[in-house]
C-alpha cells in the first residue's frame, strides 16, 4: 500500500464509512489524487452555493490532512472548456446555468432539443427514434448516447422493452436488488411454508420459483401440473401440513354427495394424478419440514437450508438458467444465476460465523434472513462495449457521452420534491447539527443540493441534449413540465421543439404531430386543445 498511488473520484460528497476508508488510505497510501467538481474562486461555501457539498467535502479533507499532518499539495484546476470541444450552446448552460436574468443564447443554432409526448410510452419511443437516427445518419455510436432518468418504476421497464424493438443494446447502471430472484424467493418461501404450517399460499409460491423438479415420470409436476394442483387445493380447502402429510389418498369425485354414483375411470385418472403431484411436493419439503422445526441454532437451520438446497439440485437449476439465457444472448442476466447462488452462500457462511451458535425461533431466522437478503444486489457488468448507458441522476457516474437524454423532467422530479418528514423533524435536525450530530439531510438541505444533480445531469453532454417530459402518467394523470424547461426555452429561443402524440409514422390518420412551430395535416379531435395550447391559437 505503501508504494501505491490512488485516484478517487469524489464527486461531490463522501459517506461517513467512505471518510473512514479515506483518511486510513490518506496515512499509508503513497500518493491519493482526489477529484472533485468545484467551481475555483467562486464557490465560497454559503449553503445557497451551487456546490455547497462539494466545498464541505474538500474542507472536511483538508481539516483531515491537517489533524494527520499529512501534506496537501496545491489543487489543480481543470479547465471546464475542454470537454465541450467549441461547442458554444452547451458551454453557455454550463456558465449560466443558475445567473439570474437568464442570458440568452446568442447563436443560430442550439445544441438543445426540448420534447413534449402526451405519456411516457410515447416519450421513450421518440427517444428510440432519435437514437435510432443518430446512429444511422450522424455516425454516432451507442457507446456515445446516455440517458437520465429518475423514476425507475415508470421507465425501466418501458426503455428495456421499446428498445429490444428497435435492437439498441442498452446497458441499466443501477443497484439491482436480489430479492425477487426466484432462488432467493424458493429460500424464503421454504422457510415461510413452514412457519405457516403449509399455508397455501406459501406452498404455490414456492412450486412457482420452478426449483422443485419432478421426480414422477408419469405425472411430472411442470407448471400445469401446478395450476392444476392450486386448483383441487382451494376447491377441497387443503391448508394444513396435516392434510399434505396424511397417509390416505387425496380423493377427487366431479359431482359429490351422490351415493347411488360411483367413481368414473376419468376422474379415477384425475385423482392419481392429484396423488402423483402431492406426493412429488411431499417429497420436496418433509423432511426439510422436519429438520428445520428440530434445529435450534443458527448454524443448524443454515445446514439445513444447505442440505434442502442440494435435496433440490438448486445448483444445477441455476446451470440450466445461465446456460439458457447465455444461448439467447442474454449474457447480463445469465451471469446474475452465478452471482445470487455466491452471494446466498456468502450471506449463510456471515450469519454462522457471527451468530452461529445462537438459538432463535423458525419466525426470528426467518426475519433475519429476509434482512440479508434485503442487502444483496448484483453486480452489474456492461455485457458489450457498444451500448447506450441508462443511468441515474444522483448516482451515475458518466464520462464522455456526446448526446445526453434527460427524460421524466416534470415538476416535482426537477428537482425532486423532499420527502415528507419522518420521526424527526427538520427543526429538530437543525439542533443536532449545532450540537455536532448529523443526521439526514433538511428537506431545505435536499431541495438546494438537488441544483448539483441537475446541474450534472444537463451539463453531462458535450455535442447535443435532448430534454423529454410527459404531459400525462399511464393512468391520464396530467403533469407539469418542470421549471428547468421554462428556463432552457428563455436561454435557448432557437431550439428546436417537438410534440409527440404516440408514434412517427406520418401516414397515421389518428398522429397528431407538433414540431419547431408547426403542425401536420393529420390530427383527431383529442389533439385539438393540445394544439391551441401549443400554438396559442
Amino acid at each position: 500500500m505503501s508504494q501505491s498511488t490512488i485516484y478517487i473520484d469524489g464527486f461531490h460528497r463522501f459517506t461517513p464509512q467512505e471518510y473512514y476508508v479515506l483518511e486510513a488510505l490518506m496515512k499509508y497510501a503513497k500518493d491519493i489524487k482526489i477529484t472533485l467538481v468545484l467551481n475555483p474562486g467562486v464557490s465560497d461555501g454559503s449553503e445557497l452555493d451551487l456546490f455547497y457539498q462539494t466545498k464541505t467535502t474538500y474542507d472536511t479533507i483538508i481539516e483531515i490532512a491537517e489533524n494527520e499532518s499529512i501534506e496537501v499539495e496545491e489543487p489543480y484546476y481543470l479547465s471546464p472548456q475542454l470537454r465541450f470541444k467549441g461547442n458554444r450552446g452547451l458551454e453557455h448552460l454550463e456558465r449560466y446555468f443558475e445567473t439570474q436574468p437568464v442570458p440568452p443564447f446568442d447563436g443560430e443554432e442550439a445544441p438543445v432539443k426540448l420534447v413534449e409526448a402526451v405519456h411516457p410510452r410515447a416519450e421513450v419511443e421518440g427517444v428510440a427514434q432519435e437514437i435510432s437516427r443518430l446512429v444511422r445518419d450522424e455516425g454516432y455510436r451507442y457507446r456515445d448516447l446516455a440517458l437520465l432518468i429518475r423514476q425507475p418504476e415508470v421507465y425501466h421497464d418501458l426503455i428495456e422493452t421499446i428498445f429490444e424493438d428497435y435492437q439498441i443494446p442498452v446497458f441499466v447502471d443501477e443497484k439491482k436488488t436480489m430479492l425477487n430472484h426466484p432462488f432467493v424467493e424458493l429460500i424464503r418461501t421454504g422457510l415461510e411454508v413452514v412457519e405457516s404450517n403449509w399455508r397455501y399460499d406459501a406452498v404455490f409460491r414456492l412450486l412457482k420459483t420452478g426449483f422443485v423438479l419432478p421426480t414422477d415420470d408419469e405425472h411430472p409436476l411442470n407448471e400445469e401440473a401446478i395450476d392444476t394442483l392450486e386448483n383441487y387445493v382451494l376447491e377441497y380447502g387443503i391448508r394444513r401440513s396435516d392434510h399434505w402429510l396424511t397417509k390416505e389418498r387425496w380423493p377427487y369425485q366431479r359431482f359429490t354427495g351422490l351415493d347411488l354414483r360411483g367413481q368414473t375411470d376419468d376422474e379415477k385418472e384425475i385423482e392419481d394424478q392429484i396423488n402423483a403431484y402431492r406426493n412429488q411436493v411431499v417429497h420436496a419439503l418433509k423432511d426439510f419440514d422436519q429438520n428445520i422445526r428440530g434445529a435450534n441454532t443458527v448454524s443448524e437451520k443454515c445446514q439445513i437450508i444447505f442440505q434442502w438446497l442440494e435435496h433440490l439440485d438448486a445448483p444445477r437449476s441455476l446451470e440450466k438458467l445461465r446456460d439458457q439465457y447465455d444461448d439467447a444472448g442474454r449474457v447480463e442476466t445469465a451471469r446474475e444465476q452465478e452471482q445470487v447462488w455466491q452471494a446466498v452462500m456468502e450471506l449463510f457462511d456471515e450469519m454462522v460465523e457471527i451468530i452461529g451458535e445462537d438459538q432463535v425461533s423458525n419466525e426470528s431466522f426467518l426475519s433475519i434472513v429476509e434482512a440479508g437478503f434485503d442487502t444483496l444486489t448484483f453486480a452489474q457488468v456492461p455485457p458489450t462495449i457498444d451500448h447506450v448507458i441508462i443511468g441515474s441522476v444522483e448516482r451515475s457516474r458518466l464520462s464522455d457521452v456526446k448526446v445526453g437524454f434527460v427524460l421524466g423532467a416534470i415538476e416535482g422530479v426537477y428537482p425532486l420534491k423532499p420527502p415528507g418528514e419522518g420521526m424527526v423533524t427538520d427543526d429538530e435536525r437543525l439542533v443536532l447539527e449545532e450540537h455536532g450530530i448529523s443526521l439526514a439531510d433538511r428537506a431545505d438541505r435536499v431541495l438546494l443540493d438537488d441544483r448539483f444533480y441537475m446541474y450534472i445531469a444537463f451539463t453531462l453532454a458535450s455535442e447535443k441534449l435532448w430534454i423529454s417530459y410527459p404531459l400525462s402518467d399511464e393512468e391520464g394523470r396530467s403533469k407539469v413540465p418542470a421549471p428547468i424547461v421554462k428556463r432552457l426555452q428563455t436561454m435557448f429561443p432557437q431550439a428546436e421543439r417537438k410534440f409527440i402524440m404516440d408514434d412517427e409514422d406520418e401516414e397515421d390518420p389518428m398522429r397528431f404531430y407538433y414540431e419547431s412551430g408547426k403542425v401536420s395535416r393529420y390530427f383527431n379531435s383529442g389533439a385539438i386543445e393540445v394544439f391551441k395550447r401549443l400554438s396559442g391559437s
